[in-house]
């Protein structure tokens, strides 16, 4: 009597027990981890991002933690002189915390087929100088307010400086803290 191939894979599989089937799913991810590709265009995206930022602002290697500093102020600053014009506020201080550094993303050129997928960020070519076609640029994110103020014990000014910064910043009320400033003579 001559069995076919498949008879016989089919008679193994009808008697396997737990341990073998654990196996063949082991064996079965582990080709599907080996066939994923590892997705390493996106991580070159990344890359394009931050390298076209410190670019177009002329910056080299820590730079960026230098725009944040820079942005942050200029948001204090702001926030202090709005803050200062308010009824029963007097003189204020202000620190602003950052969750991100914002976001650049650059326009890119797509091609796919059934075997490959590749990127390519689009180059602008302005005269002498090319740079990457940016199609959205986001803010940093902020994180968190306080705000030191002279009128900070009473509750009416807390409020209204709070109302304030989240109506500017759309920060979360809990992440937003007014204290009174201490009395320096």
């Amino acid at each position: 009597m001559k069995f076919s191939t498949w008879t016989i894979i089919r008679n193994k599989i009808r008697h396997m027990k737990g341990q073998d089937w654990l196996i063949v799913i082991l064996i079965g991810m582990l080709i599907l981890i080996v066939a994923i590709p590892s997705g390493s265009g996106s991580k070159i995206g990344k890359q394009d991002t931050k390298e076209t930022s410190d670019e177009k602002n002329g910056k080299t290697d820590g730079s960026l933690e230098d725009n944040e500093r820079e942005y942050a102020a200029q948001l204090e600053k702001k926030l202090e002189n709005i803050l200062e014009k308010m009824e029963g506020v007097g003189n204020v201080d202000v620190m602003i915390t950052l969750k991100d550094e914002g976001e650049t993303v650059l326009d890119k050129d797509v091609s796919s087929n059934s075997e490959s997928y590749q990127e390519n960020t689009v180059i602008f070519d302005s005269g002498n100088q090319n740079s990457p076609y940016v199609t959205k640029e986001t803010a940093p994110q902020i994180e968190g307010v306080v705000v030191v103020a002279e009128g900070g014990k009473n509750a009416a000014v807390q409020s209204s400086i709070m109302d304030a910064v989240t109506a500017l910043f759309g920060v979360e009320a809990h992440k937003i803290k007014v204290v009174p400033m201490q009395n320096v003579e």
